[in-house]
């Protein structure tokens, strides 16, 4: 009987795997339970913002006037682009940004999508 005792005793390897396990779980869920929806999404290229959208919508518009024409696509809260005509499309194969802060970029067209409206802040950077 005492046998069984001590083998039921963690030993300290394992209260650390408990902890890590769970403190691991704690961020995953602070991380998602943080997510806001966006309340709109804007266009801009070179810097100079060429649209504002109010969200929820859904919608495509082409953006025709780039170098490598594509289209963005509002389905609801997430937004993505399609149809890309530039080289590699990682912009269309980076998916759809759902969240406050998040943004889509497209370099070979100087293009930024960006949603915002979620007054969260992540990281302040000086």
């Amino acid at each position: 009987m005492k046998h069984l005792r001590h083998n039921l005793r963690g030993k300290a390897g394992d209260y650390v795997i408990v902890a890590v396990l769970l403190l691991s779980a704690g961020l995953l869920f602070w991380g998602f339970a943080g997510r806001e929806a966006p309340r709109s999404v804007e266009i801009s290229v070179d810097g100079q913002e060429i649209g504002r959208y109010t969200l929820p919508a859904q919608a495509e518009y082409p953006l025709a006037d780039l170098p490598y024409p594509c289209t963005l696509v509002i389905d609801g809260y997430a937004v993505a682009l399609s149809d890309t005509t530039c080289p590699g499309h990682d912009c269309e194969h980076g998916g759809a940004a759902d969240a406050g802060g998040e943004s889509i970029v497209c370099l070979p067209n100087r293009l930024l999508i960006r949603l915002t409206g979620s007054g969260k802040v992540d990281t302040v950077v000086q």
